[in-house]
């Protein structure tokens, strides 16, 4: 046993208990439910472990700061946030998801994986390489309670705040190995323009008078059917102009990632990929594709028996997932403008929340360090994604910082992340703190 196993195996009843107790705060960024609680309560821990550490307003939750000062003239930022998702649908959870319970192994709360366990594992690990006297960069933390709202207040508090989070690189860990359990090294992900659209003609009405008052729902269905058609292409005039192709060297690690095509078309319910993509075709797809995506309708009645109604409103969600260097402001302004030259200057379109695309180059030295480190704790070689489809705010470090950054996790390979019955098993949490001290060790003596 290596004295990282050792310190962790000895200190194994207290760091679950850590995990148990941060898992059992509630802090739901939507229902804004228990953030300054879970706020304070990270903040206290960070303290009680010798991390110093502050609370700073924003216009809506707190963004939490800290610093452990270790050997080496290098410095790395981890991020993290410390909201969660709402936990309903309730009757669907067959543990609390607020309790932290452990059942064969698993500890069962929401933010079990996403990201309260994979954060904690991160922090566990440098105040255990730091009681050694192991810790051999200095590490700062930004921790946001607003990720799952898309983080509308982080880049104005990084770049209000840029000497105090200045570091050579970052690290996020907020995810889960793969289902044959290697774990990631993600290096950017998609961006995103996330719109509302509404129609509306004042309130209900009789169904029988249609021949003369307009159809709320009509006008969304016609205006969403000029976003995109039957061939998955996205209709906006200009939306295609900034997508680059992958580079020859992502290309590459495309070929290596793990991808099991019958087991993903099982777990995500489809016969086939969308125009019968196999193979490279389709990871391409998945990772350098944008989107367009009809994320939810409401309009008139839905329930049971019949209603004969002329809905006064209509609205709809979606979102448009984006590439590196395209910019949401810059596909809002032409969706906008496709709509209303289509005649749909009537709709409404209210911009519910925008992230920018992020990449960091595959050569990256905190890469490496980090995929061996990886390699070294899993006896497996990482899966390494130049790109992931899901967004996320690192394009707030890269453009702000200027720094590289990579992310991973340590969930397990069911994906219950925003689900009902999210865990993160004991083993998984434990192998991640000791991921990210061969990790830090790595990076710190990189030079």
């Amino acid at each position: 046993m290596s004295g990282l196993e050792a310190w962790i195996e000895a200190h194994r009843g207290e760091l679950i208990g850590d995990l148990q107790r941060l898992l059992r705060q509630p802090s739901i960024s939507a229902q804004d439910r228990g953030i300054r609680e879970c706020a304070a309560l990270v903040v206290e821990m960070l303290q009680s472990w010798g991390i110093t550490a502050q609370i700073h307003e924003t216009p809506r939750h707190p963004v939490i700061t800290g610093e452990l000062r270790g050997e080496g003239d290098r410095t790395l930022l981890i991020y993290g946030h410390y909201d969660v998702q709402p936990p309903e649908p309730l009757e669907l959870w067959e543990h609390d998801p607020f309790g932290a319970e452990i059942v064969d192994g698993r500890v069962y709360a929401r933010g079990a994986v996403d990201d309260k366990g994979n954060l904690l594992a991160a922090i566990e690990a440098a105040r255990g390489l730091h009681a050694m006297g192991r810790l051999p960069c200095s590490i700062k933390f930004i921790i946001e309670g607003e990720e799952e709202i898309s983080s509308p207040n982080l880049l104005p508090f990084v770049r209000a705040h840029r000497e105090l989070l200045a570091a050579d690189a970052l690290v996020g860990f907020d995810g889960n190995v793969t289902p044959g359990g290697r774990p990631e090294v993600v290096l950017g992900m998609k961006g995103i323009c996330y719109v509302e659209l509404e129609a509306e003609v004042g309130r209900d009405q009789h169904s029988s008078k249609a021949p003369l008052v307009p159809n709320p729902a009509w006008r969304l269905v016609w205006a969403l059917n000029s976003l995109k058609g039957p061939d998955e292409r996205v209709r906006v005039p200009g939306f295609y102009d900034d997508v680059v192709p992958p580079t020859p060297e992502e290309l590459e690690l495309l070929e290596r990632m793990e991808w099991d095509e019958e087991a993903l078309r099982q777990a995500w319910g489809v016969q086939r990929f969308l125009g019968d993509r196999t193979g490279q075709n389709a990871r391409v797809a998945l990772l350098y594709e944008p989107t367009c995506t009809i994320c939810g309708f409401e309009a008139g009645y839905t329930g049971p028996g019949a209603k004969t109604v002329l809905p006064g409103v209509a609205r709809c969600k979606v979102d448009f997932r984006l590439v590196p260097r395209q910019d949401p402001a810059d596909i809002f302004r032409k969706v906008r403008a496709h709509l209303d030259a289509g005649g749909f200057s009537d709709v409404k379109m209210k911009l519910i929340g925008a992230l920018k695309a992020s990449k960091t180059p595959v050569d990256a030295p905190v890469a490496r360090a980090l995929t061996e480190a990886l390699r070294e704790t899993f006896q497996v070689e990482p899966n390494v994604r130049p790109l992931v489809e899901g967004s996320g705010p690192g394009y707030v470090f890269e453009e702000v910082l200027g720094i590289p950054q990579a992310y991973s996790g340590f969930g397990p390979p069911e994906d219950r992340l925003h689900a009902p019955n999210e865990y993160i098993t004991v083993d998984g949490y434990l192998k991640g703190i000791q991921a990210c001290m061969r990790f830090y060790e790595r990076f710190g003596s990189a030079g």
